[in-house]
């Protein structure tokens, strides 16, 4: 894994987040920019080190000065789209309450315009 990146494959690993439920125009956007080919930034996750090929999505910005994006979002649009993920393995630092983290597919699709002009505002290359 050249710098740590790889590709996560939706059939045989899991991936967990932090967020519950995320806007449907965001989702739909991430995916515009899937099956336009656009080359996505790696989420940053961890890996868990008691069970095989299930991560969780980092929190923390790698540099504060830039807008940081968890990568929810990302992880849910290539869900959908069934393509695998391109995720940053960091050392391992699990969340706090694994408890508290649900698996990107059980994330809850919700209408959320403001979320999308935010975010478009925000991250100049949304679609």
């Amino acid at each position: 894994m050249k710098d740590n990146i790889f590709y996560l494959d939706w059939n045989t690993q899991k991936l967990f987040g932090s967020e519950n439920c995320k806007s449907d125009m965001v989702i739909d956007s991430i995916i515009r920019g899937i099956e336009a080919g656009d080359n996505f930034p790696p989420v940053s996750v961890y890996a868990d080190p008691k069970v095989p090929n299930m991560f969780y999505i980092s929190n923390a910005s790698r540099d504060s000065r830039r807008p940081t994006d968890g990568g929810h979002y990302r992880a849910l649009g290539h869900y959908i789209a069934d393509t695998p993920l391109k995720c940053r393995l960091l050392k391992s630092k699990l969340p706090k309450s694994r408890d508290d983290c649900i698996e990107i597919p059980n994330i809850i699709i919700v209408d959320n315009f403001n979320e999308y002009l935010w975010r478009v505002n925000r991250f100049p290359n949304y679609r």
